[in-house]
């Protein structure tokens, strides 16, 4: 069976038993909090997938990162799955767990490119603008990329708004170049 879909059947029974306890939000935060590990530490990501490396081993590293940060119940999934020999795909079923979470509440990301960093206030607006546009609860993502000059490049599901300094340029340079006043001798 693929690694999707045995993490998707994980974070599916993790769902549904989280909403029984009414730990829904509390194992949300557990996973992301283990995914942020996963991705700032490549040591940790490579242990828990190493075949070398015990099982045994594994659950003491485990416990000493995460027994006291997350929920007993989370931490739970985190035995299971040593004992099931499944831990190498936890960062999966931790991201698919926060995919499904997100589904359930309705909340959709949102990306804003702009040409410098943005304050706490404006991206408060751009989550509240967008959120007005789409009627879902949005998570912000915000980049910097100086090649846009200025503006804002919005993206949400398949849909992109460009209002970019650059990308007005372009269009310009694009007029110009078809230009019908040309002189013709």
């Amino acid at each position: 069976m693929s690694e999707f879909v045995v993490a998707s059947r994980y974070a599916k029974s993790l769902i549904d038993l989280a909403k029984e306890k009414s730990l829904l939000d509390v194992v949300n935060n557990d996973m992301e909090l283990f995914l942020q590990v996963c991705k700032t530490s490549r040591d940790f990501d490579l242990l828990l997938k190493s075949p070398i490396i015990s099982n045994s081993k594994k659950s003491d590293v485990l416990k000493a990162i995460f027994e006291s940060k997350v929920n007993t119940f989370t931490f739970s999934l985190f035995e299971l799955a040593i004992k099931k020999g499944r831990v190498s795909i936890l960062d999966s079923v931790a991201s698919e767990f926060i995919r499904q979470y997100n589904v359930i509440k309705g909340i959709e990301f949102a990306t804003v490119t702009t040409a410098t960093s943005i304050s706490k206030e404006v991206e408060a607006e751009f989550v509240s603008i967008i959120e007005g546009i789409t009627a879902t609860k949005i998570k912000l993502i915000t980049k910097v990329d100086p090649a846009l000059i200025g503006g804002f490049i919005i993206k949400v599901s398949n849909k992109q708004i460009d209002q970019s300094v650059a990308s007005k340029l372009n269009s310009l340079r694009l007029e110009f170049s078809k230009n019908p006043y040309q002189k013709s001798y």
